[in-house]
């Protein structure tokens, strides 16, 4: 239950909120990039988590469904090493990722720091018409 729960909750989340975001298009007739844009951000932010995290739980469940199997061993070390560090990793280097590449304001933060750019707040608060 702890390691499906999560993804559990994301996936309902993600439903209310893609929903949420595009009944005000629908009604309209005509979709708001922003929102539609938003509502694919969550799906794929959703989708990177319940992939990681049903990885993860595939192999701790066969652990508690089999208690009397050595999972310790030199040969189970390995999947307990990407299940439990690894792939929790890299969910967290791509959740990020993806916000960096769907969002304009950030990428633009991002890409002035590696390029050692002076960043001014007020440049990216600032109201642009």
């Amino acid at each position: 239950i702890p390691f499906v729960l999560p993804s559990v909750i994301s996936i309902i989340s993600l439903f209310i909120q893609v929903k949420y975001l595009m009944l005000d298009s629908f009604c309209k007739s005509s979709s708001d990039p922003v929102k539609v844009r938003a509502a694919l951000t969550i799906f794929l932010l959703t989708l990177v988590f319940s992939i990681c995290n049903t990885s993860s739980f595939s192999f701790w469940l066969s652990v508690c469904l089999n208690p009397e199997e050595t999972y310790l061993s030199s040969q189970n070390a390995i999947w307990i090493y990407v299940t439990g560090v690894t792939i929790p990793f890299l969910n967290s280097a791509i959740s990020p990722t993806i916000l960096i590449c769907r969002g304009k304001t950030l990428k633009d933060v991002v890409l002035g720091v590696f390029k050692f750019e002076r960043i001014s707040y007020n440049k990216f608060t600032a109201k642009q018409e």
